[in-house]
């Protein structure tokens, strides 16, 4: 069902309901597979190589994440078939209507229609161009980011470490990390609405597990640093 969405915004805004979105492409696949099997000996043999290709494609895509679920659906994943659907739709509306009297209103309205996967394919290309999530401009010039790149090498524990790691290419760990006990880490604390949500535990938590003293105070977060044998030396202080 999620493919189904996904693929109905090729043709139809993503602003409609779940249930207007998946309505419309079950009538769309329905209409394409009847006019198809009826058009068929007067459908080009690109056709066939389209269909063959999108339906291998989803087919394997979807047997692999019934699996294993690897990866969520969404427009990446997908997008190698939006062309080869797009055309092999328009094919078969096009033959369906060839000996209609009212060709030339539906031609003017397939025109107009053509307008949304139009302007979708521009918007989605300048919006890959520009980069995406954390492969933006201006998340490679994150100020905290850079901060972390010039630390010493260390553990770095973060309540997001997945901007660091791609960004950086380096080793970071979520705060549910269990390797920490008895290291020296550096602790990224992203004080802005970049933190993950579906942590074990919070940032109070583990400020309370670790003694954390501060490095550095950014606008989006703050550096802590954990120094084990200082951390010891203080236990047997209040021994």
């Amino acid at each position: 069902m999620d493919a189904l969405e996904i693929i109905s915004t090729y043709f139809i805004p993503n602003s409609l309901t779940s249930l207007v979105k998946l309505t419309f492409i079950i009538i769309l696949i329905i209409a394409l597979v009847f006019y198809s099997l009826k058009l068929r000996k007067q459908l080009p043999p690109a056709f066939n190589g389209l269909t063959s290709f999108i339906f291998s494609y989803l087919g394997f895509f979807i047997l692999i994440n019934t699996i294993k679920d690897i990866c969520d659906f969404d427009d990446r994943y997908l997008s190698p078939v939006f062309i080869p659907l797009m055309i092999a739709t328009f094919i078969v509306i096009d033959k369906a209507i060839e000996n209609s009297k009212y060709k030339k209103y539906l031609i003017t309205v397939l025109c107009l229609w053509l307008i949304y996967p139009a302007y979708r394919t521009y918007k989605n290309g300048l919006q890959w161009y520009g980069g995406v999530g954390y492969n933006t401009v201006s998340w490679k010039n994150n100020e905290v980011v850079n901060e972390v790149n010039q630390l010493p090498q260390s553990l770095i524990i973060s309540n997001n470490p997945i901007p660091i790691i791609l960004i950086n290419s380096t080793t970071a760990y979520s705060m549910d990390f269990k390797g920490a006990q008895r290291k020296d880490f550096y602790f990224v604390e992203w004080t802005n609405d970049e933190r993950l949500q579906y942590l074990n535990i919070s940032e109070k938590q583990f400020k309370e597990q670790y003694t954390l003293k501060e490095i550095k105070k950014m606008k989006d977060a703050t550096i802590y640093y954990h120094d084990d044998n200082a951390y010891r030396s203080l236990i047997k202080g209040e021994e």
